[in-house]
């Protein structure tokens, strides 16, 4: 039994209920073993540890001045969370950081990821690419390439066909060896689940899908998927009227066929670790569920926080563990929308206004809370958390692929450590981090 009070959050445990049309998913995993080949140690592919992130940032290539549109290089930075630094991936104080010359160099930096691959200590560099008529260049085929953690020493370990592309809409999956990805072909209304090789042009096709499936988690050595049922289902947001149904399937290798597992009514879904993390709501009586699927358990957990309005809209945001979640949501004040946001607090049961603001925002409309850039991974929440906590008009400087500098003011984000406590208690204790990026080069 559920108990539920004001501004609160109760909860229970049961095991999943399955029906005739839904698998048990012990069941399912013991036919996984061979056929899909998919390693116990696979797991999601992250850009971060404790220490740092890694992003891709872009600049104008600067190689046609007259168009103002075109295409664009990029760079490596890392967010150094203990040293409090934000830098290109380049040791050499005299570098430009504009040819690949430079270990932070990319060449084309659309649609491009970096992930940390710790048990090798190097970087994965992945282009998705294109299979379309925005495919001008071999710079835009896809590929993925290795690198050390200081940028040297990068490699192509593999190049897709020209009529193939990764999907960028998917979670990537890494182990020891191997990189877990789906690839769309050209003209195919399937894509494919495949395994590639980091050491050797090696590649498995695990098998194949509809293209409009979203692979969303891997449990052992089984993995997931699910679909939308309609098509203005969104991931991230709810802003239409009434829920959809979130079907999760599970492949199984045995009959080479997918197995729904969960279906459930709801608006969003997030995953950490094992554990599907569902969210269906209650307008009428300003009512939000979080319910919790574990799927290497079987177990599942309800919550119920009321006091969060969805008259319009509700979004979900820094989902990084299953101890808290800020919910941001809409409400009338008359003709205008006025954004709000509650922080719900599973382990203690409370529900709070969100109280951290951003600074100097740039613009009408944009991002007014403070919102989380790392703050834990599949194992667990972190102690510190970086956060984007406000904005700050500054010069930067770089130079375009033809040598010219190129000065560049704007409002550029504020980077800061605050601790988990801090957030928690939505105390503003920030460590700022020092942005080198946007200072003088060369």
């Amino acid at each position: 039994m559920t108990i539920i009070c004001c501004l609160a959050l109760a909860s229970c445990s049961k095991t999943a209920q399955n029906s005739e049309s839904i698998v048990n998913l012990s069941s399912v995993s013991e036919t996984a073993d061979n056929a899909a080949d998919l390693s116990e140690m696979i797991h999601v592919a992250t850009s971060w540890n404790q220490e740092c992130l890694y992003k891709v940032i872009s600049r104008p290539a600067g190689i046609d001045s007259s168009d103002e549109n075109g295409p664009m290089y990029g760079n490596i930075v890392r967010y150094d969370m203990e040293n409090k630094t934000i830098d290109y991936l380049c040791s050499n104080s005299d570098c430009l950081h504009n040819s690949d010359s430079c270990p932070s160099f990319i060449a084309y930096a659309s649609d491009i990821s970096v992930f940390l691959n710790d048990e090798r200590n190097q970087l994965i560099i992945i282009s998705y690419g294109y299979s379309d008529e925005r495919q001008t260049s071999e710079a835009m085929i896809g590929n993925i390439s290795v690198c050390s953690l200081d940028g040297t020493d990068r490699k192509t370990v593999y190049a897709l066909p020209k009529n193939q592309s990764f999907c960028s809409d998917d979670y990537v999956f890494l182990d020891k060896e191997n990189v877990y990805i789906t690839v769309n072909e050209s003209g195919n209304t399937e894509k494919s689940f495949v395994k590639i090789n980091l050491d050797s042009p090696v590649v498995e096709t695990i098998c194949s899908m509809p293209e409009d499936a979203r692979v969303k988690l891997v449990c052992g050595n089984t993995f997931f998927y699910f679909i939308p049922d309609e098509e203005d289902y969104q991931e991230m947001t709810a802003d239409w009227d009434g829920e959809t149904e979130v079907k999760l399937y599970t492949y199984n290798s045995e009959t080479d066929s997918f197995d729904l597992v969960f279906s459930k009514e709801g608006c969003a879904d997030y995953v950490v670790g094992s554990t599907l993390r569902h969210i269906s709501w209650d307008r009428e009586n300003s009512r939000v569920t979080f319910t919790d699927y574990d799927f290497s358990t079987q177990e599942e957990h309800e919550f119920v926080a009321e006091g969060i309005s969805t008259e319009t809209r509700l979004f979900y945001r820094d989902a990084w563990d299953l101890s808290s979640i800020s919910v941001k949501y809409a409400v009338k004040d008359g003709d205008d929308i006025v954004f709000k946001k509650k922080l719900v607090n599973f382990d203690s049961g409370e529900v709070t206004d969100f109280t951290l603001e951003r600074s100097n925002l740039p613009r009408d409309g944009a991002e007014a809370f403070v919102t989380l850039e790392v703050a834990g991974d599949e194992n667990g929440g972190y102690s510190d958390y970086l956060c984007i906590c406000g904005y700050e008009m500054r010069t930067a400087e770089y130079y375009d692929m033809n040598g010219n500098k190129v000065e560049s003011k704007d409002y550029y984000p504020v980077y800061a450590m605050i601790s988990k406590e801090n957030y928690l208690a939505q105390n503003p204790e920030y460590e700022y981090l020092e942005d080198l990026t946007t200072q003088a080069v060369g």
